[in-house]
């Protein structure tokens, strides 16, 4: 009764018939595209008995495969997205086909279908796109009961999930979820086209309300830009495959994402690492977007008026700077902790970064990757900039400011009061691209408020990539940078103690790299001023 009463609702929501044995769906019309990178040696490790994630390794009764003990709820998240199953599919071999269908039917006669955390939004809405990709390597030689106990756990998620889109806040993973709806709605093909379109009218207002009429994500973090393209762009091929047109909003929100991305790339083609963003995996992202508009930014100053997000392109330096909200806001599980952080390359190699995030998007680090001390920022007295939940504090509005005296002046000026509920400070920042990106000077100052009335310790951190060679001159006044391409840089700074401390840089391709990073530390009495400059003192070395 209580499957009748779901299967119900979702044909309240989306006009579908009931998902039960008698009315699933006979057969999956069409197969949704699988865009992100496989790894075909994956099967290899089921030989011991386990999975192998980025997250960690699950170890378990292959009869039973889905009711093994997770310690580690990071690990569960992620084991039972049942993302993995690419992996499989991608061999395209009869025992790839063989093991996903295994999966398949143990997940869905497993217990663990109906825990807390296979039900959690991300996971359920991640598991939904993973069984519209993969569910035909399953179904690939099954025997008629096989098939049919596959299809029932097809149409049961899919009811159950429609379901939960009604309670999921405001979120990436609702969105998420209305993709996989709307991809269910056309790859079963069942449903009537006027049944089709009420589900497509909620990813189109979902669409519009989550991406910004920058391109940018109200969650502003730019991995869940590279997560929406990924899952757009089958989406679209779907509805061409089904000789469909696709929905407006899907059109128009690829345009904008595209616009974005393009805005916070670096010449390596990285996306700047901020709000818990981690490496760019270029074989999934940028052979995808060559089906979408070509790229459009061009040296200058451009500004992401929404999203808050800046770059200023000169010469060959590229700077992305983080001027956007410091509230915590409905769309996001962490406040924006990054602001006025700033990530600087020039040509191809990258200079100064943020840490960055790992490979696991159910991962802490994504969490942890968002703490102001993560980013190329200033922190006060260890705290993060982003206020505590539920305070109202945030970002001033930015400026673009045009210093006399410069031919061609690229400033941006921008202010936080993510402190001053706290500590009675607020923070501005001023940062300049000069001399055609052979100079960047940056200004910090720390305003005390009428009630601050004790002093605290600040640190501005500058995180290094892990590319570039450090050498401190014995006074300790000057540091020498030396990029990957053999550019040579010096840094300095005025009222501080400069420190070269340790660091992380999460974002690498091949996982976490131990680093350095700049630290410049002072104590804030009252309005407290520091001045810092890179500046470029030899081009490449010429090969």
């Amino acid at each position: 009764m209580a499957f009748q009463s779901v299967a119900a609702g979702m044909r309240r929501v989306i006009g579908l018939s009931a998902l039960g044995t008698s009315a699933r769906p006979e057969q999956m019309q069409i197969v949704l595209p699988d865009l992100r990178a496989a790894d075909q040696a994956f099967a290899a490790e089921l030989r011991d008995g386990r999975i192998a994630l980025p997250s960690g390794h699950v170890g378990m009764n292959p009869a039973a495969p889905f009711d093994a003990t997770i310690a580690e709820d990071i690990v569960a998240r992620e084991f039972l997205s049942l993302e993995w199953l690419r992996h499989l599919h991608a061999a395209r071999t009869a025992d790839g086909e063989d093991l996903c269908r295994h999966f398949l039917i143990a997940w869905g006669r497993s217990r663990a279908r109906r825990s807390a955390i296979a039900n959690e939004p991300a996971v359920a809405a991640r598991r939904a796109l993973a069984l519209l990709a993969h569910v035909d390597a399953g179904l690939s030689g099954a025997n008629a009961r096989d098939f049919d106990a596959i299809m029932d756990m097809v149409g049961d998620e899919f009811a159950t999930l429609t379901q939960a889109t009604l309670r999921m806040p405001l979120a990436l993973p609702r969105l998420t979820a209305l993709i996989a709806l709307t991809a269910y709605s056309v790859c079963a093909g069942q449903a009537a086209p006027g049944d089709r379109i009420k589900v497509e009218r909620r990813l189109s207002s979902e669409l519009e309300r989550q991406i910004l009429p920058d391109g940018g994500h109200i969650s502003r973090s730019p991995a869940a830009l590279l997560e929406l393209v990924l899952d757009l762009v089958p989406l679209q091929r779907v509805y061409l495959s089904a000789h469909l047109e696709p929905p407006q909003a899907l059109t128009s929100a690829l345009k904008r994402l595209r616009q974005m991305i393009d805005l916070l790339t670096h010449a390596d083609r990285q996306l700047g690492r901020f709000n818990g963003m981690g490496a760019t995996s270029l074989t999934e992202i940028f052979m995808t977007l060559k089906s979408l508009a070509p790229p459009a930014i061009t040296a200058g100053t451009v500004v992401a008026q929404d999203t808050g997000y800046v770059r200023i392109a000169e010469g060959d330096a590229v700077v992305l700077f983080d001027s956007g909200p410091g509230i915590e806001t409905l769309a996001g599980d962490a406040p924006f902790a990054g602001a006025l952080s700033f990530e600087l390359s020039a040509g191809s190699c990258p200079l100064v970064v943020n840490a960055g995030s790992d490979h696991n998007p159910f991962g802490q680090r994504r969490l942890d990757a968002r703490a102001t001390a993560a980013h190329s920022a200033l922190v006060l007295a260890q705290a993060s900039s982003a206020p505590p939940s539920g305070a109202r504090g945030g970002i001033t509005k930015a400026e673009l400011v045009v210093e006399p005296g410069d031919a061609a002046p690229s400033t941006i000026r921008a202010s936080t009061d993510g402190y001053r509920q706290r500590f009675g400070y607020s923070h501005q920042r001023t940062l300049s691209v000069l001399r055609d990106g052979w100079l960047i000077d940056g200004h910090d100052r720390l305003e005390a408020a009428a009630t601050a009335a004790v002093a605290h310790d600040f640190a501005v951190h500058f995180h290094l990539h892990p590319s570039v060679h450090v050498e401190a001159e014995a006074d300790a006044k000057r540091i020498r940078l030396t990029t990957a391409d053999g550019s040579r840089w010096s840094f300095t700074a005025e009222g501080v103690n400069v420190f070269i401390e340790p660091s992380m840089f999460y974002a690498a391709p091949s996982g976490a790299k131990p680093t350095l990073q700049i630290v410049l530390r002072g104590e804030a009495k009252g309005s407290t001023d520091v001045t810092w400059r890179f500046e470029r003192i030899s081009p490449a070395a010429v090969s």
